[in-house]
C-alpha cells in the first residue's frame, strides 16, 4: 500500500489570506506620518528663514519696517556731524537733473527703495547722495503722523539756478521753532555742514524732478546765513511712517521762482517784516 502524502503552500491553504488584504504594520504607518511632519516642519524653518532674512535685509518696506520696529531690531537713526557724515558726493541742480531725469518708473522705484533703505540703515553698506546748491522756498507745511516724517516741518524749493529741479527739505524736529520759514527764503545746502541726502527722486510735469531730502546731521541749520542767520534746531526721528506715501507733500504744481507766488502765502513785503 502507498501513501500518498501532499503538502498544502500557504497559496492553497484554504485558511490563508491574500497578501493584499494584510493591514500595514504598526511601525510602518508611524513612519509615514513622522516622515510628513519633517518635512513640513522643514518647510517651516526654512521659510521662516527666508522671511526673516528678507524683512531684514529690506527694512524700507513698510510690512518689514513695521515688524522691525515692534521687536526694536532697528538700529537708532544716528544724528552725525561735519566729521563723522558717510562720505558722499554732493550734486548741483544740474548734475541731479541728467542723473535721474531719464529713469523709468520701475527704475525709480528701485532706486528710491535704496535710498530710503540705507537712510534706515545709517548708511553701512552704500553711500548716500547729496544735494548742493541754493534753492528758493515755494511751500511749507507742518508735517503730521500720516506723512513719513511725523514731526517738524518741510519745505518745497525750486532751485534758482535750473527751475527744472526742486526739492522738499524735511526739518525733522520735535516742537515747532520761534522763528519760522518763511515764502521767497533761500535754502544754501553746501558742502561743509548741510549733508542733504537724497531719500526719494519723483517726476513732476513739465520735464521737471522734486527729490526728498533730509539733512544727516540734525544740526542747527541755517536759512539765509548771509541776512539773518537764522537757526532751527533738528533732531533725528525717532521712528519713520513708511506706510505714508512718498514724496511728503503733494504734486502741487511748481511756481516760477520770480516773482514768487504762492496760493494762500504771505507776500514778500509781509514775510520780510516777520524778519525784524
Amino acid at each position: 500500500m502507498r501513501l500518498h502524502v501532499e503538502f498544502m503552500s500557504g497559496s492553497r491553504s484554504p485558511y490563508a489570506k491574500s497578501a493584499q488584504t494584510l493591514p500595514p504594520a504598526r511601525g510602518d504607518v508611524g513612519l509615514f506620518w513622522w516622515t510628513i511632519a519633517i518635512f513640513i516642519l522643514l518647510a517651516i524653518t526654512t521659510f521662516s528663514w527666508l522671511g526673516s532674512l528678507y524683512i531684514f535685509r529690506h527694512p524700507e518696506k513698510p510690512q518689514n519696517y513695521r515688524v522691525l520696529s515692534k521687536f526694536q531690531k532697528l538700529e537708532p537713526l544716528k544724528k552725525f556731524n561735519e566729521r563723522t557724515a558717510p562720505q558722499g558726493k554732493f550734486h548741483n541742480a544740474t548734475e541731479l537733473y541728467g542723473k535721474y531725469f531719464g529713469f523709468d518708473p520701475g527704475e525709480l522705484t528701485v532706486q528710491n527703495d535704496l535710498f530710503k533703505r540705507s537712510y534706515i540703515r545709517n548708511y553701512d553698506d552704500d553711500p548716500p547722495v547729496y544735494v548742493r546748491g541754493t534753492y528758493r522756498i515755494y511751500k511749507i507745511e507742518t508735517l503730521s503722523a500720516d506723512q513719513p516724517f511725523m514731526s517738524g516741518l518741510v519745505v518745497r524749493a525750486k532751485s534758482v539756478n535750473l527751475p527744472n529741479v526742486s526739492i522738499e527739505f524735511v526739518f525733522p524736529m520735535d516742537s515747532m521753532p520761534v522763528e519760522r520759514l518763511t515764502y521767497g527764503d533761500d535754502l544754501v545746502l553746501d558742502t561743509n555742514e548741510s549733508f542733504a541726502s537724497v531719500l526719494h527722486v519723483s517726476t513732476l510735469p513739465e520735464n521737471s524732478l522734486c527729490l526728498t531730502v533730509v539733512p544727516l546731521t540734525y544740526n542747527f541749520f541755517s536759512v539765509n546765513p548771509a541776512e539773518s542767520g537764522r537757526l532751527t534746531a533738528l533732531n533725528p526721528p525717532g521712528r519713520l511712517n513708511m506706510d505714508a506715501p512718498w514724496p511728503v507733500t503733494d504734486d502741487t504744481p511748481v511756481n516760477p521762482v520770480e516773482p514768487l507766488e504762492v496760493a494762500g502765502a504771505p507776500g514778500r513785503a509781509q514775510a520780510g517784516e516777520g524778519k525784524n
